[in-house]
């Protein structure tokens, strides 16, 4: 850990963000479910979108740029980072599938006409039992396990494992924040007169 980071509780921090969001107007329905992804997003790994943008949603909700009761229809990430692979599946379908283009057909990017976002729900259950494709992905979770690693690595992981393993090392020990981090987060719960914790 660098000297200038600190161990954050995960549970605490999630609080202390509801709280910020609370102090908003927004009900606590939507503060806690802002804060589970937010935090969320720290214990991945991926801080520059998890709660140090917490200070700039606020400003925005504080200033009037952004509704703290805008009514949306929250859907939370199967698999957190998308991959290339997915990114080319979504383009074709949210692009070229709309009467829209491909990013490779486009001379200028259009925010709302060439928006690429696909949420994708399937009911495992119209296809095989739950338990059947459970086992299924364990199987498939162990093959790659098995494989023999290249030399100079220990193992073989699936894409997200050494994240996933990290994440649950912080959810035990806590969330290493930088003390940047630390103050943007302080100087709006002094203007929200929230307390922080630290």
């Amino acid at each position: 850990m660098h000297p200038d980071e600190t161990l954050i509780q995960p549970e605490e921090l999630h609080t202390l963000v509801s709280d910020l969001f609370q102090n908003t107007g927004m009900p606590s329905t939507d503060t806690d479910a802002t804060a589970e992804v937010l935090v969320g997003t720290d214990l991945r790994g991926i801080f520059s979108h998890g709660t140090r943008l917490a200070p700039n949603y606020l400003k925005h909700i504080l200033e009037g740029h952004m509704k703290a009761q805008p009514q949306p229809n929250i859907m939370f990430p199967a698999g957190g980072t998308r991959g290339y692979d997915l990114a080319v599946v979504a383009g074709l379908l949210t692009g070229a599938f709309s009467g829209g283009q491909v990013p490779s057909c486009r001379e200028r990017y259009n925010a709302t006409a060439d928006s690429e976002h696909t949420f994708i729900a399937i009911s495992t259950e119209h296809f095989v039992p739950h338990e059947q494709f459970l086992d299924e992905v364990d199987e498939m979770i162990a093959a790659c396990h098995r494989t023999p690693p290249r030399d100079g690595f220990e193992r073989v992981c699936l894409p997200g494992e050494l994240e996933w393993e990290r994440e649950q090392q912080w959810r035990e020990n806590g969330i290493p924040l930088h003390r940047d981090h630390l103050t943007l987060l302080a100087e709006i719960a002094d203007r929200l007169g929230v307390k922080v914790f630290w």
